[in-house]
């Protein structure tokens, strides 16, 4: 749900550029109509595609950029996961803790969604390093929580405005996201806890989840103020919690990418972090149904060499809104799936946004 639905319109595709010259820093020397072209791809794909494209690439060594929508608000999803690391890595360089810090984590931290955080039962002590590395690269949401937990939900909108000042929406924890917007529903969704936050997101069918909305929160389905999950969804995105314009994430990233953000040595270890993201669909798969936060691995012989993209909740009328489960072969430890709240209706981890 974080990364379940976008601002306003359902069934969006957002792509964002991770600013592609730190990467390909000859981008530009090597293809000089790279705008051009895919100024030209992202026509056609937005024609064919059911929903709304939204794509912002800049060149970080000339200034050249492209920007499809850019200028839209948009659910950034995942991505404001990107300012908790950047509070996270300033609070480091300032000494108050370190990458080996450790904290424990709560009965209720927990948030549904991918990662290993999860797997671990109240009271562990996990490594910052793990929880950082756990929510960039798996996409945590109960890991994110921590961390916000830790530096303080002021301390990274702060640090947000600071380097995106216009266009980036308020950031909230993703339980929050929750709960504001299982609120369309009833205004007693704010009081939402985490152990319901993973029941809800057993429930896979959507009668089913607004069912047990109404037993967990003590009222009746009649007293709900909308009937669907899109509709609730939709009310929450027009509020540009956790949203912004493509143009202005893209800034917040440049000035990470640039080393305006962080010193050069908590620039690199969050790039390298960054650049290792599993969170991933293939950029052919336009058929993925669920919402999620990847790093699209590009064609070959492109110059676009990493982007995050967001596929939007709700799916398609009659698809399923099941999300996947991981394959068989699943790196995850036997020993550790008793410690996964699904675990006794999944043998494994379930990947939801």
């Amino acid at each position: 749900m974080d990364s379940s639905q976008n601002l306003s319109r359902p069934l969006r595709l957002l792509v964002i550029a991770l600013l592609f010259s730190v990467f390909a820093s000859n981008a530009a020397a090597t293809a000089p109509d790279w705008k051009q072209r895919l100024e030209q791809r992202l026509i056609e794909i937005d024609t064919d595609y059911p929903g709304e494209l939204g794509v912002y690439v800049q060149d970080l060594t000339t200034g050249d950029a492209v920007s499809f929508r850019g200028e839209q608000s948009w659910y950034l999803a995942s991505g404001i996961k990107v300012p908790v690391a950047i509070e996270v890595m300033r609070r480091i360089e300032q000494g108050e803790f370190s990458l080996d810090t450790t904290l424990r984590l709560l009965s209720s931290d927990y948030v549904d969604g991918a990662g290993e955080t999860n797997w671990h039962p109240p009271g562990t002590e996990l490594s910052v390093r793990f929880l950082l590395e756990q929510m960039l690269v798996r996409s945590d949401n109960t890991a994110t929580d921590v961390l916000i937990r830790q530096v303080g939900l002021d301390a990274v909108n702060n640090a947000a405005r600071q380097l995106a000042p216009e266009g980036l929406g308020e950031i909230t924890t993703l339980a929050d996201v929750r709960r504001h917007a299982y609120s369309a529903f009833h205004e007693s969704a704010f009081t939402l806890q985490a152990k319901d936050f993973l029941a809800l997101r057993q429930a896979n069918q959507e009668q089913e989840r607004i069912a047990l909305l109404a037993t967990i929160l003590d009222v009746e389905p009649t007293d709900f103020a909308v009937a669907d999950l899109r509709t609730a969804f939709e009310r929450y995105y027009a509020t540009n919690l956790n949203g912004g314009q493509l143009t202005a994430f893209s800034t917040l990233l440049a000035a990470l990418a640039q080393g305006q953000a962080l010193g050069a040595d908590g620039t690199a270890y969050l790039m390298d972090v960054l650049s290792r993201i599993q969170t991933a669909i293939a950029a052919s798969r336009p058929a993925y149904r669920n919402p999620c936060v990847s790093r699209i691995k590009p064609a070959p012989n492109t110059h676009v060499p990493a982007t995050w993209a967001w596929r939007q909740w709700p799916p398609t009328a009659g698809a399923s809104s099941s999300p996947p489960a991981l394959a068989a072969n699943s790196r995850v430890p036997a020993r550790k799936q008793r410690y996964a709240p699904w675990a006794k209706q999944s043998p494994n981890p379930v990947y939801s946004k």
